[in-house]
């Protein structure tokens, strides 16, 4: 090994070795409490101020911790809609882990989606503003800040934060298409499944990806809860009575070649499964819940499709 590569070896080892009494330092001036959760420190700038030097370090670790804090509330069930599970380290760790390095966009990106979701809308909005006005030039903290104000149904400020990103240099063109769907149609479904798709294509973040694949699931599957609601309305007026069961048999029995043709009217184009016991599920395999006397069809209680 060259020296040089010794001495900056020694450099790395010897900074890692001062993070853990830099950490204990930093725990102790914060006051900080260890009762049910993991770290919580007030400021990120409390911490910088403590950081001497190792703001980049400290930056790293941080990020780490609220990776580690979240997947650890997933894997207790806290995206579920009935958990008790609460996420509120999580603003605070990411406060951090961006004071510490304000170009760290990843951890922006991350707040932007899971604190808006999981915890404060508020903060959420708050962790984004910043880094877009420390990192002007990355047009995806502006797509997220407007997917936030989307959901909350403020379709003008969408609007008006899909514009002002739309004028990043590089960015894609449908930043500025969303800046005037947001005024037409702003709360339709289908905005809703653009939107995700567009975010799942422009994140490397696998959590961000994976939560705008079942968002994509959970609209796909209510735009085939909307097709079947159609299907069963046609076998009504052609039978006087809805299906018995959204089952082949029984749909084939009364709709015949028209069942083929009900399917393929469904916009958007979609796509049906079967069980093996030919009943019509949902894409995750669920078949769906269905009242035969009402013809109301939705998603299974039982099924693992997003409920929101």
């Amino acid at each position: 090994m060259r020296k040089i590569d010794k001495i900056v070896l020694a450099v790395i080892i010897g900074g890692f070795a001062g993070l853990v009494p830099l950490q204990m330092l930093i725990d102790k001036q914060t006051g900080n409490r260890v009762a049910e959760e993991a770290l919580y420190l007030p400021s990120g700038n409390t911490v910088k101020k403590l950081s001497v030097g190792f703001d980049g370090l400290l930056s790293d670790m941080y990020w780490i911790r609220s990776v580690q804090y979240f997947g650890a509330k997933v894997v207790h069930g806290g995206l579920a809609t009935d958990s008790n599970e609460r996420f509120d380290l999580l603003y605070p760790m990411l406060d951090i882990t961006t004071t510490l390095d304000p170009q760290y966009i990843v951890a922006y990106q991350f707040g932007g989606m899971f604190v808006a979701d999981y915890g404060s809308k508020e903060n959420a909005i708050k962790l984004l503003e910043r880094g877009i006005q420390a990192n002007p030039s990355e047009w995806r903290l502006q797509q997220h800040l407007g997917l936030i104000y989307w959901k909350e149904k403020d379709y003008l400020k969408a609007s008006e934060v899909f514009k002002r990103g739309s004028e990043v240099p590089a960015a894609p063109s449908f930043m500025q298409a969303m800046a005037a769907q947001m005024l037409v149609e702003g709360g339709s479904r289908a905005t809703a499944r653009q939107m995700f798709l567009q975010v799942y294509n422009t994140t490397d973040d696998k959590q961000i990806k994976d939560s705008m694949a079942a968002k994509l699931e959970r609209i796909y599957a209510l735009d085939q809860i909307d097709c079947l609601g159609r299907l069963v309305n046609a076998y009504k007026t052609r039978n006087d009575h809805y299906p018995s069961a959204l089952h082949r048999n029984v749909l084939l029995s009364g709709l015949g070649e028209d069942l083929l043709t009900q399917l393929k009217s469904c916009e958007p184009k979609l796509e049906f499964k079967l069980n093996q016991q030919g009943l019509l599920v949902d894409p995750a395999g669920f078949p769906f819940a269905y009242n035969n006397q009402t013809g109301e069809v939705a998603l299974s209680d039982s099924t693992t499709i997003a409920k929101k």
